[in-house]
């Protein structure tokens, strides 16, 4: 779009340093600052933790030794006896950089430490990419590199790096916003389908949740976008409005398009899972009450949680997991410029934009105590449908880190202006009453404010978290009055705020993903696994890890990493309906169960008496089509479950009721494709005793027949008498659509940009 559009003020650079800084430079820098930020890791002294042990270095490690033996893993035979696994997005099979993990499978394992380096990478990759953001918005270098470090070192970020996917799908965010928002100025087909592009990657990286908080920030920038080109055009509806619809719309239909091959599976599973029922109580977790916004000026203030466990827990009863779940923290510098950036909003309308969005997320992530969360939740599709509210903090980690740079960048320019005077005197009021509550805090004037202060370990942290902020914001003044009146080398005033900034969120959070512990110390009972899976060639059969509680003899994903059939796991897309009611563990081939005996505090696997094989034929069909009905029925003690079956609808074959004579064997079991051999010489049912799912289908003897679902959660077909190969074969529909749609999508991207530079070429 060359004519009309949104401009930006455009200030000329000044000369604020005596040499250029050059982007490789800058790069070489936030290299340098990520290495130091995870060191530890980095030289495996300290590890990742919690949700990286127990659900995404499993979630890697099975992709990446499946599809090193050239197989795609459509199921999970391993977790929950059995469950979709390319289907769950969180699993982000399709992200091409988990993809390159492959490469790395030696003996069928992938090292832990390839997924810390390149969760480390996507760190890097935050910055870079908000370096690049803030330059394409006429931000000065220093400006540029302010923002770098406040997006990738945020509180989002640092505390939510145990979610894998969320923190490498948001670290995409910057490169989106950079060709979308260029998209409206020049080259717009080019720069649409990059962001369109990169839509699609962000949602390969596997968290709906991010997806759909980014997407509707980026929505409500093409909106915004839209009203000042119409207010521009003088409101009139012609072609030229047209084409900045065009404009707005195309990169989210590519990236839809892109992420298809992941999005439709996820679709079918999200309807039959646990989370298709989700209350409104349960999506409140992790919202922030109005007192925790001053962790935006002291982040431990309330406590905190690390994975060393060595800091002052944080609120002292409450779940420790809702520290990272209500983080917000972007450091002090950040805070202060983004202060400065939002009283100026009316200089800048991409400032105005990003003003409106930090102060969006900070009220609707107060949940119910503020009316905005309500409105989403009833108003707007699909943020009804997640828990942990305080995760849309991460529309003001990124709105505040662009504002932040914005800040600066006026600041800089700016530093005898009266406006910076008045805001830097307000500043210093506002340190002033911090002071005054420090010292009152001092004097125990607080002790009665909350319970947790009844203990003196809780009230001596918030006078040392508040007495560390106040120190830090009294260096960060001395620095801006030390650039105002030159008292020292002005560029290198400007670098010891950047290397404050930086210092600030490193003393946040650097500890805060060390761990002592050693993911390969965490998955134990390692031989006992080779065992089994030694015995598995003579039956296949699963195993109870857990005994009471959490006493668990196996860990719950560890079927992912020793594959071993385990009844356990650990999953937020669990299927509703995975497991038969009343003899559950019987039903679902469960051998080993595990014992704990408390006085001993001694776990054991013991064998079972009793277990039904992998598959076997039953001969005595039950017909009901009510779920309350078959729980019912099959709940009930008398309830036959050897001889008998439970099926939805009635038989095609004439079946007679009285056992026969039969031989089912499991030829062979594939993770997407299993075949067994029957004889019997009665019309039966073949019970299989894995996980029903729309995506399996049966094949006897070539010709496809209809699944049944048995049993309330099992599979099973229809058999005449005789001998018969029965195949059952992972098919999904939704994935081959997705295919399709996927490498159109791509297509379109990759012509589009030949295209463009076609032209270039010819027109040059």
């Amino acid at each position: 779009m060359k004519s009309k559009q949104i401009k930006q003020k455009n200030v000329k650079q000044e000369n604020i340093v005596p040499f250029q800084i050059k982007d490789w430079h800058v790069i070489v820098f936030f290299a340098i600052i990520t290495i130091i930020f995870f060191w530890e890791i980095i030289i495996q002294k300290r590890y990742f933790w919690e949700d990286f042990v127990y659900q995404y270095y499993p979630f890697r490690n099975f992709a990446a030794v499946a599809l090193s033996q050239g197989i795609i893993p459509f199921w999970n035979p391993y977790t929950f006896a059995g469950m979709p696994f390319i289907a769950d997005i969180q699993t982000a099979f399709f992200y091409p950089l988990h993809i390159f993990l492959t490469l790395f499978v030696k003996d069928n394992s992938l090292n832990f430490v390839y997924l810390e380096y390149l969760i480390i990478f996507h760190y890097f990759l935050a910055g870079v990419f908000s370096y690049y953001l803030a330059k394409s918005l006429n931000l000065n270098v220093f400006a540029a590199i302010l923002t770098g470090i406040t997006f990738m070192f945020s509180g989002f970020m640092v505390t939510h790096l145990i979610h894998e996917t969320m923190v490498i799908q948001f670290a995409y965010s910057p490169l989106i916003l950079l060709f979308y928002n260029k998209s409206f100025q020049k080259d717009f087909w080019k720069n649409s389908v990059l962001a369109g592009l990169f839509m699609g990657i962000a949602i390969l990286c596997g968290h709906p949740q991010i997806t759909l908080y980014t997407f509707f920030t980026f929505a409500l920038f093409g909106v915004f976008r839209l009203f000042f080109v119409l207010k521009e055009n003088n409101y009139r509806i012609n072609n030229f409005i047209f084409k900045a619809i065009i404009v707005a719309v195309i990169p989210f239909i590519i990236g839809i398009m892109i992420g298809s091959i992941q999005l439709l599976p996820t679709l079918t599973i999200s309807g039959l899972s646990e989370r298709a029922i989700m209350t409104y109580e349960a999506t409140l977790e992790g919202s922030l009450n109005y007192h925790q916004f001053f962790t935006l000026l002291s982040p431990k203030f309330f406590g905190s949680t690390n994975a060393a466990h060595t800091d002052v827990p944080f609120w002292g009863d409450k779940g420790y997991w809702l520290y990272w779940e209500s983080c917000i923290y972007i450091g002090l510098v950040a805070l202060i410029f983004w202060g400065l950036a939002v009283i100026k909003l009316k200089e800048n309308k991409m400032i105005l934009f990003f003003s409106i969005t930090s102060f969006i997320s900070l009220l609707y992530i107060l949940g119910d105590h503020f009316i905005l969360y309500k409105f989403f939740y009833y108003v707007i599709p699909g943020f009804n449908k997640f828990r942990g509210v305080g995760r849309f903090g991460l529309v003001f980690a990124f709105s505040a880190s662009i504002l932040a740079g914005f800040g600066f960048d006026y600041f800089i320019r700016n530093k005898n202006n009266n406006d910076v005077n008045k805001y830097l005197k307000f500043v210093l009021i506002g340190i002033g009453l911090l002071v005054i509550l420090w010292i009152l805090y001092q004097l125990n004037v607080f002790k009665s404010l909350a319970n947790v202060y009844q203990n003196p370990i809780f009230y001596k942290n918030s006078i040392y978290q508040l007495g560390l902020s106040i120190l830090f914001l009294l260096i960060i003044v001395g620095l801006l009055f030390s650039y105002k009146k030159d008292f020292l080398y002005t560029p290198m005033v400007l670098v010891l705020i950047i290397i404050i900034s930086f210092f600030d969120l490193y003393i946040f959070g650097s500890n805060h993903n060390a761990s002592p512990i050693n993911p390969n110390q965490y998955y134990k009972q390692r031989e006992t696994a080779r065992e089994f899976r030694e015995e598995y060639k003579k039956e296949l059969f699963r195993i109870n890890s857990r005994a009471y509680g959490n006493a668990m003899f196996f860990e719950r994903n560890q079927g992912m990493i020793d594959f071993i059939f385990l009844l356990e796991g650990y999953n937020p897309l669990n299927l509703l309906r995975r497991f038969p009611p009343g003899k559950t563990y019987e039903l679902l081939n469960v051998k080993y169960e595990t014992k704990l005996d408390l006085e001993r505090r001694v776990i054991t696997l013991n064998e079972k008496q009793f277990y039904m094989p992998r598959a076997w034929m039953s001969y005595k069909p039950i017909v009901v089509n009510n779920d309350d009905e078959i729980i019912k029925i099959m709940s009930d003690s008398t309830f036959n479950y050897k001889e008998c079956v439970v099926i939805e609808k009635s038989p095609e074959l004439s079946i007679d009721t009285v056992p026969g004579n039969n031989n089912v064997k499991i030829t062979n079991y594939d993770l997407n494709k299993i075949t067994i051999s029957v004889e019997t010489d009665k019309n039966g049912i073949l019970v299989l005793s894995e996980v029903f799912y729309p995506a399996w289908k049966v094949y006897v003897d070539g010709e496809e027949k209809p699944i049944l679902r048995c049993d309330y959660s099992l599979r099973g077909v229809e058999i005449e008498k005789g001998k018969h190969v029965v195949k059952f074969s992972y098919e999904d529909k939704d994935f081959k659509l997705g295919l399709v749609l996927s490498i159109s999508g791509l297509a379109f991207v990759i012509m589009i940009l030949v295209f463009n530079r076609f032209k270039k070429e010819k027109a040059a």
